[in-house]
């Protein structure tokens, strides 16, 4: 019921599509999810930020975000 809480309006497109990921890149991550991410999750940009905030000399996981997310 469109009134229900919660409830996602049907009008919307598919969540994969507003997230900006395609079916392939949602299956890798969800099946392998600790090989695609051995230490931060997110797009480029954020985890750039995280390995700076952090004072990580060299940002790491910054490949496979270029590779599964967009930026």
């Amino acid at each position: 019921r469109n009134n229900k809480r919660g409830a996602i309006d049907n009008k919307l497109a598919p969540i994969l599509s507003r997230i900006g990921l395609d079916s392939q890149q949602w299956l890798t991550m969800a099946q392998q999810f600790e090989n695609c991410f051995s230490t931060f999750v997110g797009n480029e940009t954020r985890v750039r930020q995280a390995c700076e905030q952090l004072g990580y000399k060299r940002p790491t996981g910054v490949g496979q975000a270029k590779r599964l997310l967009v930026a």
